[in-house]
Parts: structure tokens; C-alpha cells; sequence
């Protein structure tokens, strides 16, 4: 053999060898479970004195008291809220059963998990997130909660510490009532 042939033989082995160590690799990262992100997260900056910037503030000095980390307010997430409650606002339907699934459009969007609050006709935003029940040590209530802390589904989704993004739509109806809408997003949908 001549020493052109002893070099290419080298160059090509080096080739392969490097071919080899690079579909190894890649294939150690897509046996990787995937992250499953579907967008990036955006901050959302409210308008001063807005609705709902004074009901994730409410929110989060609450869930804080509790024990649990504040919520990022996310624009894309806020969007998707306020849609929500234009839909319901268009179709005169406000509630789960009947409107359009937005959490079901999350998931197809890709979102692990979500969870959607509506509250209607609450004149303030100190309502809408509301307060807890007051029992009494025999577990009867005493005074009675209103809001999102007053229903326990509502409490334990926004207390659930899965989620960690949201967004907040509020909007003011021809019959001067409100209808607010919280969705919750898993950590594992924004980036």
C-alpha cells in the first residue's frame, strides 16, 4: 500500500469512528423524556389599576400567605383567558359545561396540565379571589366563603403547586357585570 491509501484508510476510519460517537450520542438524548414546550414564556405587564392586574395581585398575596410560591403572570396564557371570556361573553354561555374547552385547546397545544377558574358577576376583584369558609371545630360552616378560596375546587387547583404560570382575562358586559377567567399552566409548558 502506498502511503496515500495508509492515510485515506486513517481519514476514513476517523470518519466513521466520529459517525459512530455522534449517533450514539444522539441517541442517548432522544431516549430523553421530552420537555414538552409549548411556548416561551412572555411576562405579562399589566395596565395600572386594571382588573385583572389587581386580581393576580390579590391572588398571589394569598397564595404567598398560604405557604405557596407566587404565580408568573404569562401574556400567551392571559390572551387565551381573555378569549375565553369573550367567548362566553358572544355565546351568553358562562360556565364549563356548554363553552368552548379551552383546556382542551391547551392540551392540543401541547400543555401537561391546566385548570381553568371562571367567576362571574363578582363586582370586585377582592371577590373574585374571594376567602375561605369559616368553620367552626366541628367542621360546620360558620360564615360562608365566596370567590375562587371559597369553593374547594377552585382553592385546591390555584393552591396545587404543579401550576406555575397564568394568565387572567376580565371582561365588563353590556349588563355591567363581570366575567373573570384564570387558567393555570404546568411549569412543564413554558419555557
Amino acid at each position: 500500500m502506498d502511503a496515500a491509501t495508509i492515510i485515506f484508510i486513517i481519514l476514513a476510519s476517523i470518519v466513521v469512528g466520529y459517525a459512530i460517537l455522534k449517533a450514539i450520542k444522539s441517541d442517548k438524548k432522544t431516549n430523553k423524556e421530552p420537555k414538552n414546550i409549548v411556548w416561551e414564556h412572555s411576562p405579562m405587564i399589566f395596565v395600572k389599576g386594571s382588573r385583572n392586574g389587581a386580581i393576580f395581585n390579590l391572588l398571589n398575596k394569598e397564595v404567598v400567605k398560604r405557604g405557596r410560591e407566587p404565580y408568573k403572570a404569562d401574556f400567551n396564557i392571559a390572551t387565551k383567558a381573555f378569549d375565553r371570556v369573550l367567548e362566553m361573553d358572544l355565546s351568553g354561555i358562562i360556565d364549563h359545561s356548554e363553552s368552548h374547552d379551552e383546556l382542551l385547546e391547551l392540551k392540543i397545544d401541547g400543555s401537561d396540565g391546566s385548570a381553568d377558574l371562571i367567576s362571574k358577576y363578582f363586582s370586585n376583584p377582592k371577590a373574585v379571589v374571594g376567602k375561605e369558609a369559616v368553620l367552626d371545630d366541628k367542621g360546620n360552616v360558620i360564615k360562608k366563603g365566596c370567590g375562587w378560596f371559597g369553593s374547594e375546587k377552585h382553592k385546591a387547583a390555584i393552591m396545587n403547586p404543579r401550576y406555575d404560570y397564568c394568565g387572567i382575562g376580565s371582561l365588563l358586559r353590556e349588563n355591567r357585570r363581570w366575567i373573570d377567567d384564570m387558567i393555570l399552566v404546568d411549569e412543564k409548558t413554558i419555557n
